[in-house]
Formats: C-alpha cells, structure tokens, sequence
C-alpha cells in the first residue's frame, strides 16, 4: 500500500462519522461471507482435484486389472496349447505305438499263416478226410487275433507234426493195422481233435481279451479327445470373460467420463454462482451508499449521546484502525480473489484438456496402455504447471511493489539502446566505406601490376621470336635439311627445346657420316693391301697357304704341290671379286671425295679432322646451352617462390578477412544480445506499467471517491449546521468559550491539511525526481556501454588499419620482387632465343596465377560485400523491427494509461504522448481541484490545514448539544 493511498485513507476518517463503525462490521460481514463463499468454490475445486486424482487413480487400477487380465490370458492359452500339444503327442505316441504293436502282431500272424497254410497243405495230401476240419480251423485262425502267437505257433507246429507223423503210420500201416487198432487211433484221433479244439477255444479267448484291449485303447482316445473339446470349451469360455472383463471396464470408463462432464457442469455452475456473487457485491455496495445514508439521518440523535461522545471517540478511533486494517486486508483479499480466478481458469483449462484426453481414449481403445501412460505423464506435466503458476502468481504478488520503481528506467534504458543501435549502424557503414576503400587500393595495386607484366611479357615475346630459315642449311643433304626444317616448324616445340633437336640431328648426321667414310676407306685399303699381298705371295714366291709348307716339301711332296695347284685356282678364282671390290672402293673414294669437296685423299683426312672439330665445338656449344638451361631453371625456380609468397600474401589476406567477417559476427552477436536485453527490459516495463496503471487507476478512483464522499458530506453538514445556527442563536453566549478552542482546533486542522498537501506534493516530487533520477542513471549506463562499445570499435578499426597497412607494406614486397624478376629476365634476354622462349613459357604461367590470384581475390570480394550486405540489411531489419516494438510497446503503455483515465480521455483522439500528457494533466487539476474544494470548506468552516474536519465538527455539534 503506497503512501499516498494512505494518507487518503487518513482524510477519509478525519471526515467519517463516529457512527460508520456499525456500517463497517457490516461490510466486514459481507466480506467475510463472500470470502466463506469463495472458500466453498475453493474447497470445491480441490474436490474435483481430488475426483480428478481419483479418475486417474482408478485408470491406473483399470490399466493394471488390464495388463494382468491379458497375462493371465496369455499364461492361460500358453498353458492351453502345451497340455493340447502334450496330450496331441501322447495320443499319436498311443497310436504309433498300437498301430506298431498291431502290424508286428499281423506280421507275425501272415507269416505263422504261411507256415501253417504250408504245413495245411502237406496234411491235406495226406489227409484228405480232415480237410474240412483243417479249413475251418485255418478259417478261425485267420478271423482271431492273439496276443501269444509264439506260443501258438508252437502248439500248431507240434500239433501239425504229431499229426503228420500218426498218418504217415497210419499210411505204413493201412494194411496191417487191426481193427482194435484201428479204433485206439480213432480213439487218440478224438482226443487229439478235443484237445485242439480247447486249443482253439483258448486261442479265440486270448483273441477276445486282445480285442478288449484295443477297445480299451479307442476309449482311452475317445476320453483325451472329449478332454480335448472341454478344453477348447473352457479356453473360449475365458476368452469371453475376459472381453466381458474388457467390455467392464469400457463401461467404467465411460461412467467416468460421464462424471468428468458432471464436474465440468458443477464448475460451470460455480461459475454461474460466482457471477451471481459479483452481482451481490455490487448490492452490496449499493447497500454501502444506502448506509451512508443511513449515517447521514443518525446524526440527528447524535445530540442524545453527548453524555457517550467521550467513550464513543475512544472507541471510533479504535474502530477507525480497525477499519483502515480492514481495507487493507480487503485489498489483500482482493488479491486473493484475483488469483482464485486465475486458479479457476486454469482448473478450467486443465478440465477441458482433461475432456479432451477423455475423448481421445475414447477413440484410442485399441491403444489403451499407451494412451493411459500418455494421460499420466500429462496430467504430472498439468500438475506441474499448475504448481509453477502458483509460484509465479506468489511470486508476481511479492514481485509487484519493486516493479513500479523500475519502469521509468527501463524506459529510459530503451530510448538509450534506440540511440546506441543507431549508433552502432552508422560505425558498421564506416567500416564498410573503410573496408571499400582498402578493396579498391589493392584493386589498383593489382591492375599495376597486371600492366608491368604484360608489358615485360610483350617485350620478351618480341625478342624471343626466331624465324623459320634459322633452321635451313644451304648445301646440306637433302634428309637433313627436311629433318631440320621439321623440328623448326613444329609450333609445340619451345625454342631451347627446337635448338637442342637441330644440334642433336646435325651432330648425329655428321657423326654417321664420318663413321660410314673411315669405315669404307679402311675396309677398301685393307681389302686392296690384301689381294695385292696374295698375288705378290703367289706369284713371286708361289708357295702355297699353309705356312708349314716349305719350297723344298713342293719339289718332292706332291701333296704340297696340290695344294699349291689348289690354292692359286682359288687365287685365280678371287680375283674378279677383289677387283669388283677395288672398283667399289674407288667409287666410295671418289663419292667422299666430292662429298667433302676433296681434290686427293689426304684432303678428306683434313675434312675428317674438320668434322671432329665441328662436333667438339657443337658439343661445348651444347654444354653452354646446358648451363643457360640450369640459369633458366633456378629463374623459373624464383618465379615459383615468388608465386608462392603471392599465394602466402593472398592467404594472409584471406585469412585477415575471416578476421574482420569474425568480428562482424562478434558485433552481431552483440547487437543480438542487446536485442535480448532490450526484449527482457519491455518485458518487465510492461509488467511494471501493468501494476503501476492498476495501482494508479485504484489510487485516482479512491481519490475521487472519497473526494466526493467528503464533499457531499461536508456540504450535508453546511446545511445541518446553517438550520442548527438560526435555530441556536441564543445559545452562542454560551458557546464563545467553546469558539475559541474550536478556533485553536481549525488552526490545526490547517496546519494538518496543509502538511498533508505538502505531502502529497513531496511524494509527487520524489516520484518525479526518482523517474529523472533513474531515468538518466539508466542513461548514464547506457552511454558507458555504447562509450565501451565505441572503444571496442576502434580497437578493431585500429587492428584493421594495422592489417591494411601490412597488405600495403607485402604489395610493395611483392612488387618489388617482381621488378627484381624483371631485372634478371632483362639479363638473360641476350642469353639465347631458347632462353626467352622458356621466359614466355614463365611469363604464361605467372599470367595464370595471376589470374587465379585475380579471380580468388573478386571472389573473396564478392563474398565479403554479399556477407557485409546481408549483415548490415540484418542490422536494418533488427533496428527496424526494434523501433516498431518500441512504438506498439509505447502505444500499449499509453492506451493502458489511457483506459485508467478514461473519464479525462477524449476518443476522438488516438493515444500518444501528448494526448497521455494531456490526460494526466487533466487528472492532476481534477485533483487540485479536489483539493481547491476541501481547502474552501475549511476556510468555510474555519479550520486550519492541521486541524481534522471530525473535531471541528464534533466541537460544533458538541457547542450545540448535538
């Protein structure tokens, strides 16, 4: 409760009736009423929470009575198809194993039969007679089954043998056999046939048990499948429970929602109810002025208590207290009510998303379990955010008395990131003027040096250039001068490369040449000295080859003699062909001869020697040629390291644009988070404004309400007063003593209400100077940042002059390397035509790094401007954007304030500061106005600015015996 709220409701009862005590415990009943009310809408809520919490409880339950339900299910039909599966396994066991038992018995019993049928057969050729009897009893074998066939198969076999061992005597014995004889063997045959006969009865015994035996067996089967059905009977008996448990538990959960919508109708009435109760307050206040009119008629039995007036003044100044504590807790209250509304909005929010999550069960029957696992977690989310916003009403409420303080200074602070967003606007178009400039310096710095090379590259071209008739020699043969005239026109080939070729050909040519002359000459000298030897041996010595061979062995020896005949025949027969040879060799003579232009012999061995002579100086030639060449290559060699120090240069450069784009986004990001900082400060200059245009508007209307309430009061008492003083003149004698202390009374009721004004003036001042005061605090911070910022700012604009000047001192070294290049290309011009065709094959491919360098450099400026575009059209936007929050912020706060004076507020005009200045304005001479009034009727009355209204009217009424 601020100050100024306080001292209004210290004027208001200065100027209350002793007698509106009454109408306050009434008020004070009412207002505990209606908070009872409100506390039965509470404790409602907290039933539905409670309902609420039930429902989800029973989910719970229901999700748990579900999950066991379908393990029990599960467990039941898993239990089900393993006794179905073990009872289907032993019954084919059963069967398997009868079914063996009974095809081993029929085994047994075919093959007993053929042995039998056998043994048959051999009785019937020797029995004719029991061919019947042997029939039937086959016939009875094979319509009975035993369970002993081994033991049967015995007896017949033996049975079979006695018989067949008695006919065979009996065939021994036909015709010797007497007649007693005859009739002891009938006799034993009789005996034989009843004995079989009990065999066979025994045997069909033993069959009858065997086929009770599998009767048992098919009754045995017939009881597992009854067992069976019953079990597959019960297995669906269970799977219908268990949807009947389902179909429950559906139902259940459609009774809940049916209960959900049965709160929602119970909050919705309370709802209702809480209107209705908002109506009945305002009754109540109705009853309030009724009230006070009711005090306004009580002041005429006020003369029957002046014995009381004593006691009663002790007692309204407690009640006064009382009251004054009772407006405050009503203020309190009021809170209390405003954040159990905004607790009922949310418990109604909360209920229709509840609804919602009911519906989308509902529809999602099918997906139960997770769907009811999704309602818990929501509704603990729900439960959550209803605590924080508790929290965060509690702490709003606690929150709101610091607020008011700091509107002005957020709003001073705003204005200040306005100014220092501007500010940093017009730094970021500097630095992109600056960063401009140094892009059009290293452009030109570029272009120069472009020119320089160009020129040195048409001027080396120019010398470098050698016609094709360097690469023609007249008199040469003709496969030289063509080999020679291809090297020189092939346009792929380099100059030194050109001039290597030719030498290497000549060389090559002259040494084939003199190769081919020496060799045929000596070949033709030695062949002539030796065909001329052969005759000299032959003819003057006429001996033959073979040195062993002495004239003496050609004399006797006629072996020697033929071979000697032998070897002047073969003399004679290489003479034609030594002398074909001779003319060979003269030919090759003369061909030399006119090939070196030679007269005699001895000057071909003078053109030899020439030759020699050519080939070692063509070979020093080369040999220098070879060392321009290593010359060439350590150039082009500082050729490259000087394209790699321009690649370094221009990786440095790169590397000092990342620089400059980093802190570009360093002062974006800091623009961004000023941005944030501006977005949280309207943030709390809204919350603030809210709170301080709901305490303003209740101060202003309190104001005006107890103004009127005092005035129309004061005027009532005017008039009692002026009846009462016509109608008591004569008793003012007697009151003149009591005139004197009302006197000394209305001086201090001046002095009070003139401190009071002073007061409510101060309080005015200090708002004012605590608004200025903060206001250019928050200035003064502001300007410390963007003065912070500023050195920030060139820091970096230093840093970049320091890196551009760097660029400027590399572009110098560069250049200055490239004219050492140019010197040194200029010394090696007058090397040799090879030489400068290598320095323009440098030339082209110092061009095209140079373009690549080019073409790197636009691209790295054409990023750079896209990127300082796009940062500084984000920095535009941004401030944009900030000015437009800024003025819809601004018309918020002024139509608020607006809506709170509304009664000062013309709505022909639209809210801005002037028409909000206005308005204040207009509030603030309502007020003086107010107090014009109050200051009037205490000057009517008498009455100081210390004194109080009460006690000059109690000592009135007290003169007058009231």
């Amino acid at each position: 409760m601020s100050k100024i709220d306080k001292d209004l409701k210290f004027d208001i009862n200065d100027i209350s009736e002793p007698s509106q005590s009454n109408a306050g415990d009434e008020y004070v009943q009412q207002l505990e009423l209606q908070l009872q009310d409100y506390n039965k809408i509470r404790t409602e809520i907290n039933e539905l929470k409670d309902q609420n919490q039930h429902l989800t409880e029973q989910n719970s339950i229901l999700q748990g009575k579900i999950e066991w339900i379908t393990q029990d299910y599960e467990t039941k039909i898993k239990t089900i198809q393993s006794v179905t599966s073990n009872q289907l396994e032993s019954k084919n066991n059963m069967i398997t194993k009868l079914n063996s038992e009974i095809k081993s018995i029929e085994d047994t019993f075919t093959e007993k039969l053929k042995q039998s049928n056998l043994q048959n057969n051999e009785i019937k050729r020797s029995l004719d007679q029991k061919e019947n009897s042997i029939t039937k009893f086959q016939d009875k074998m094979q319509n009975n089954q035993f369970n002993s066939l081994d033991e049967i198969s015995n007896f017949i076999e033996t049975k079979f043998n006695e018989m067949q061992n008695e006919m065979n005597k009996m065939s021994k014995r036909e015709q010797s056999v007497p007649i007693s004889d005859f009739k002891k063997l009938s006799n034993e045959y009789q005996q034989t046939k009843s004995k079989l006969s009990s065999t066979i009865s025994d045997l069909n015994a033993q069959l009858a048990a065997a086929n009770d035996k599998i009767s048992e067996f098919d009754a045995q089967l017939d009881e597992i499948q009854k067992k069976s059905l019953a079990d597959e009977l019960n297995y669906t008996k269970e799977i219908t429970s268990v949807k009947n448990e389902r179909d429950k538990l559906k139902l259940e959960l459609d009774s809940l929602t049916e209960k959900l919508k049965a709160n929602q109708a119970d909050l919705d009435a309370a709802t209702i109810e809480q209107t209705k109760k908002d109506s009945e307050i305002s009754k109540l206040s109705a009853q309030n002025t009724e009230n006070d009119n009711i005090i306004q008629k009580a002041k005429t039995k006020i003369s029957k208590l002046q014995a009381a007036l004593s006691d009663l003044k002790q007692e309204n100044d407690t009640k006064e207290q009382q009251i004054s504590e009772m407006a405050e807790d009503i203020e309190i209250r009021q809170t209390i009510i405003d954040s159990l509304t905004s607790e009922k909005e949310t418990l109604s929010n909360y209920i229709d998303e509840l609804n919602e999550k009911v519906q989308q069960k509902e529809e999602q029957n099918s997906n139960l379990n997770n769907a009811i696992a999704e309602k818990q977690q929501k509704n603990e989310a729900l439960e959550k955010e209803l605590q924080a916003s508790k929290n965060s009403i509690s702490n709003l409420a606690k929150e709101k008395s610091n607020l008011t303080n700091t509107i002005n200074d957020l709003k001073s602070k705003l204005d200040q990131k306005a100014k220092d967003a501007q500010g940093l606007s017009s730094q970021i178009k500097s630095l992109q003027n600056d960063l401009v400039q140094l892009k059009n310096e290293n452009q030109n710095q570029i272009a120069k040096i472009k020119l320089e090379h160009a020129a040195i590259s048409d001027d080396m071209n120019k010398k470098m250039h050698v016609p094709l008739s360097a690469f023609e020699i007249i008199g040469a043969p003709r496969d030289l001068i063509a080999k020679l005239h291809e090297i020189g026109s092939n346009q792929t080939m380099q100059i030194p490369a050109k001039v290597t070729a030719s030498l290497t050909s000549l060389y090559d040519y002259m040494k084939r040449q003199k190769n081919d002359q020496s060799e045929s000459q000596i070949s033709l000298l030695n062949e002539k000295v030796g065909g001329y030897s052969n005759l000299i041996n032959l003819l003057s010595q006429i001996k033959p080859d073979d040195k062993n061979i002495s004239q003496e062995d050609l004399a006797s020896d006629e072996t020697a003699q033929k071979q000697f005949v032998q070897s002047i025949k073969t003399a004679l027969d290489e003479f034609p062909k030594l002398h074909a040879e001779k003319q060979k060799i003269e030919q090759a003579m003369s061909d030399i001869m006119k090939a070196a232009n030679a007269k005699k012999p001895a000057d071909i061995v003078t053109a030899l020697n020439d030759a020699n002579k050519s080939v070692q100086d063509l070979s020093n030639f080369i040999e220098k040629l070879h060392e321009k060449n290593k010359k060439l290559k350590s150039d082009i060699g500082e050729l490259h390291s000087a394209n790699s120090e321009l690649n370094d240069q221009i990786s440095k450069k790169s590397e000092q644009i990342d620089e400059l784009k980093n802190n570009v986004n360093d002062m974006v990001d800091e623009i961004h988070k000023k941005n944030i900082e501006i977005e949280k400060l309207n943030g709390e200059i809204e919350n603030q404004k809210n709170n301080f245009e709901i305490k303003f508007k209740n101060s202003i209307e309190k104001v005006n309400n107890d103004n009127l309430e005092k005035a129309k009061k004061l005027l009532q008492e005017i008039e009692n007063l002026k009846a009462e003083g016509q109608e008591r003149e004569n008793l003012l004698k007697q009151v003149s003593d009591k005139l004197e202390k009302y006197k000394l009374d209305r001086k201090r009721l001046k002095t009070m209400i003139r401190d009071r004004d002073n007061q409510l003036a101060d309080v005015q001042n200090k708002v004012e100077q605590e608004f200025d005061a903060k206001s250019q605090a928050e200035r003064e911070g502001a300007m410390a940042q963007l003065n912070d910022l500023k050195k920030v700012y060139e820091g970096v604009l230093q840093e970049l002059k320091k890196k551009n000047t760097d660029l400027l001192a590399e572009n110098e070294n560069l250049q200055n390397s490239i004219k050492k290049v140019s010197q040194k290309l200029e010394e090696n011009q007058s090397t040799s035509q090879s030489l400068e065709d290598k320095l323009v094959y440098a030339g082209n491919a110092f061009e095209q790094l140079k373009k690549k360098y080019i073409e790197l450099k636009k691209n790295s400026e054409m990023r750079e401007k896209t990127q300082k575009m796009l940062i500084t059209n984000e920095t535009n936007n941004k401030l944009q954007n900030m000015k437009a929050r800024y003025e819809i912020e601004s018309r918020k706060i002024y139509s608020d304030i607006v809506m709170q004076l509304m009664m000062f507020y013309d709505t022909n005009e639209l809210p801005s500061y002037d028409v909000v200045m206005k308005v204040v304005s207009k509030a603030k001479e309502a007020i003086n106005r107010l107090t014009a009034e109050s200051k009037a009727i205490r000057g009517m009355l008498g009455i100081t600015e210390n004194e109080s209204l009460e006690n000059a009217i109690h000592n009135i009424l007290s003169k007058y015996n009231f």
